[in-house]
């Protein structure tokens, strides 16, 4: 949290609108405001992704009337490093700061196209006036860098001025991008200015493909990355609720193929708020504990993810019925009671247990009787297992 409030006591009180996301806009509309589909933007930082930025630009940006156009690519500066000695979590959050004031400072049509890279469009006004927001931009990233003892400069920003009344070619922008913007260290500024002039259009266009060749390198990493973001808890790491659900319907696939049995533990966490009442961040690594122990105490093969967003977990154990589901899931009751006894988070668990055929035929079945067990499991006094076939 100390990167955003510290950008809340340092930019200016307003922000620009976001731009509206709801409705592509045609290629043709007459309208200088660029509308993205959803699935075009960046998952980690909310800005729009290297593939919107190749649509806007085969498109002019909409910008019909030719005004002013300028191309403001920022670089953040040793990210691999600062990820590596503060934490990707850190990291992370550092780049949404940043596509944050951007919006902000620059332009808020605003594109990362590659891990540590973004790309600012701004339209209108006049190209000096470009320049000095992208200075002031620069200015107080390195302020900020600053009190957050981060490297200097926080960002690498070049500033590229489209001559008036010319069209943005896709190659030719490449182009200037990769022989202007990423410099050996030796030839690199903090802060650069360049006026794409006709002989920067008539390049060669051979490097324009080993520079695109590497964004898709980027974008590969990003998409995988973004895949990551999907599918993870970000409080525990474990795999989220869509994860699990989704895990969950394709091992029931398996095992309606095979007519193998497969058994569920649903589990929870019992008074786990006490945590939260000191404050969130305690609660949070209560969780995190809790879902260290649990792996702990699994088999190789078996599955464990996040379930809704309290205190739960789901447990998916292929090939295993009832009689051999229920010592796995008492072993794990045993093991986070007696490992968290000796830690800042003594704690027990609930769980509940069904399993396929005999107790649900779908997915919905089977999480609805393992619900069943759960709530028996909490009303009986806690810290312990039921199954439907079980008594109180």
């Amino acid at each position: 949290m100390e990167i955003i409030s510290s950008l809340t006591m340092n930019l200016p009180p307003f922000l620009l609108p976001e731009p509206d996301l709801s409705t592509p806009a045609s290629p043709d509309s007459d309208t200088e405001t660029i509308a993205h589909p959803s699935t075009h933007i960046d998952l980690l930082t909310g800005c729009f992704s290297l593939l919107e930025f190749s649509r806007a630009l085969s498109h002019n940006f909409n910008n019909h009337d030719h005004a002013p156009l300028s191309f403001v690519a920022i670089e953040v500066h040793r990210l691999n490093e600062i990820n590596n000695r503060r934490g990707r979590a850190f990291g992370d959050q550092l780049l949404r700061w940043l596509c944050l004031a951007t919006k902000s400072l620059i332009a808020p049509h605003i594109y990362r196209i590659s891990g540590d890279e973004f790309i600012a469009v701004i339209i209108g006004e006049t190209h000096q006036e470009h320049a000095r927001k992208a200075q002031a931009f620069l200015d107080l990233m390195n302020q900020q860098a600053q009190q957050l003892d981060l490297p200097l400069p926080l960002v690498y920003i070049t500033v590229f001025h489209l001559p008036a009344g010319a069209t943005c070619h896709p190659a030719y922008i490449w182009k200037a991008l990769n022989d202007n913007h990423l410099l050996p260290p030796a030839k690199r500024t903090s802060f650069r200015t360049v006026t794409i002039d006709d002989q920067t259009m008539r390049n060669d266009l051979v490097q324009v493909l080993i520079g695109m060749t590497q964004r898709l390198t980027d974008l590969a990493y990003m998409i995988e990355h973004a895949s990551r973001l999907a599918y993870t808890d970000p409080i525990s790491g474990a795999p989220n609720t869509l994860a699990s659900h989704y895990t969950l319907e394709l091992s029931l696939v398996e095992a309606r193929r095979t007519t193998a049995p497969l058994s569920l533990i649903l589990l929870d966490g019992d008074d786990l708020k006490k945590y939260n009442s000191i404050n969130f961040l305690e609660g949070d690594h209560a969780i995190r504990h809790l879902y260290t122990w649990l792996t702990r105490g699994l088999r190789p093969g078996d599955f464990i993810g996040r379930w809704r967003m309290g205190d739960e977990f789901l447990v998916i154990l292929t090939h295993t019925d009832l009689q051999t589901a229920i010592p796995v899931a008492e072993r794990l009751r045993l093991l986070v009671e007696q490992t968290s006894l000796h830690t800042a988070y003594p704690m027990t668990i609930s769980l509940g247990i069904a399993t396929f055929p005999d107790h649900g035929q779908t997915a919905s079945a089977l999480l609805a009787s393992a619900e069943r067990s759960l709530k028996r499991a909490k009303l009986a006094g806690k810290n312990r297992l039921f199954w439907p076939d079980d008594t109180p």
